[in-house]
């Protein structure tokens, strides 16, 4: 009510107590802040307690603390992205996990008042320990053990101890995954799916019948990755197996982060394309660069192998190359001539080191090169993958960059290849990553290309939705 127009008669606020308002807000979301974290380390404190439902054998769940921790920082991504969806568990033992994903979530949620009554929580297990036998004796031996067994109903007296009602939107699925997962229609994304199953078979159902439901940047999550048990027969397939395969024959090139507790990728959009054997960059990277592709506006310095493929990647949006040698345009399908546009580069990078702060020689490639109709476009995307920069007759990316910089917006994301060379790192450093004042304006991420190097990402520090 203090920042409407003032009415009629009454006197505007000062400055000074505009300013006042504004350091009181701040000062108010860290108190919300502090509070909601607070909140977590206290659940996961109670959590890892032993548990009166079990004889105190244990706590409620298996995570240990960084493990929690990481998957809060999952949820709030959720959170952060608008990501509507619902969350999944597939394997949930004593409920010590779901309650914390729930609860988070609904707290994160509050804080950021981004309140979704319509997200439903998805848990499922048999709640009577692991179906055996596997084909493999000592795991099934292993895997009898009387500690994996969780009754339901104790599940949902721990839901309801910590505060968690059992509504119409908290689901407890009951049952073995190969048996329960295929018969369940799911009609609603997913935004976390988080997989505790161990097994390669509960894993694998799991992996077919709902991941393809999960959300572009939604999680998923495998608590299980790296886990063999001593006993186990090296021939035995596990989760890992599962997973892997599943992901090479859907060709899903998001890279497995670790930082998370557990390993989890994001979900991204499949390239459009297939990429060819022959082209240039290939493996973690290409998933990054295909986030943004399908209708997006993207500038490529460079045309080469690859020059189809971003094309086809990119089909109801804006695509163009920038290229110098008359020869690799000559080598491109007529569809891509024709979005190519042939330019001069005066650098050397010889000269690179020295001349890093000559703008005249720099902003000369910008000027007098760069059409004004590319200039014009605000570029989504910008792929510098061009001019050579492995001799010192080279061009050298010099020019390149520092074009790039010229042609962003402040919302645009650069990739730079090969930007583990010297000149190109000096080069990111002071203009893709420094705005005028020095200042760092632009967070750098780095991804292996493929054929044996790096490939950078510079977005903006503020990204809403950094990768």
């Amino acid at each position: 009510q203090i920042l409407r127009p003032a009415a009629v008669g009454a006197v505007a606020p000062s400055h000074l107590a505009v300013g006042n308002l504004r350091s009181l807000a701040r000062k108010g979301h860290q108190t919300d802040q502090s509070e909601y974290q607070k909140k977590v380390d206290e659940l996961i404190a109670k959590l890892s307690l032993p548990s009166d439902q079990y004889g105190k054998d244990r706590g409620l769940t298996m995570q240990g603390n960084a493990d929690l921790r990481g998957l809060q920082r999952l949820i709030e991504d959720v959170v952060d992205h608008g990501l509507e969806g619902d969350v999944y568990e597939t394997g949930v033992w004593r409920g010590g996990t779901a309650i914390f994903m729930v609860s988070v979530m609904q707290w994160y949620e509050a804080m950021k008042q981004k309140h979704n009554p319509d997200r439903h929580y998805w848990f499922f297990d048999s709640f009577d320990g692991f179906q055996v036998p596997t084909g493999d004796d000592k795991l099934d031996t292993y895997l009898a053990k009387s500690v994996y067994v969780a009754p339901l109903e104790k599940v949902k007296q721990s839901f309801k101890d910590f505060g968690i009602p059992i509504t119409q939107n908290v689901h407890f699925v009951q049952g073995n995954f190969e048996d329960s997962i295929p018969k369940l229609k799911v009609d609603r994304p997913v935004a976390l799916l988080r997989m505790d199953g161990d097994l390669y078979s509960s894993t694998s159902v799991v992996l077919k019948y709902l991941y393809p439901s999960l959300q572009v940047n939604g999680w998923a999550v495998v608590d299980d990755y790296g886990w063999r048990p001593s006993q186990t027969s090296p021939n035995t397939k596990l989760c890992r197996h599962a997973v892997d395969e599943y992901r090479q024959a859907h060709r899903i090139n998001a890279p497995m982060d670790t930082g998370y507790g557990k390993p989890a990728w994001r979900k991204g959009p499949d390239c459009r394309a297939q990429p060819s054997p022959q082209q240039q960059l290939q493996g973690d990277v290409l998933n990054v660069l295909c986030q943004k592709l399908g209708d997006a506006k993207f500038l490529v310095f460079g045309s080469g192998r690859d020059s189809p493929f971003w094309k086809e990647s990119n089909p109801v949006g804006t695509t163009h190359f920038l290229e110098h040698h008359e020869d690799w345009i000559g080598l491109q399908p007529e569809a891509v001539r024709a979005l190519t546009t042939k330019v001069a580069y005066t650098s050397k990078l010889s000269e690179a080191m020295p001349r890093i702060g000559d703008v005249d020689m720099l902003s000369q490639f910008y000027k007098d090169q760069i059409p004004q109709d590319v200039k014009d476009v605000p570029w989504d995307q910008i792929l510098v993958d061009s001019p050579e920069g492995f001799s010192p007759k080279n061009p050298g990316r010099g020019q390149s960059i520092y074009a790039a910089r010229q042609l962003a917006r402040d919302s645009t994301v650069i990739f730079v290849d090969d930007c583990d060379r010297k000149a190109e790192k000096v080069y990111i450093e002071k203009w893709l990553l420094q705005d005028d004042q020095g200042r760092k304006s632009r967070r750098l991420t780095e991804y292996s290309n493929g054929h044996g190097g790096t490939t950078c990402r510079i977005s903006p520090v503020d990204e809403s939705h950094p990768l």
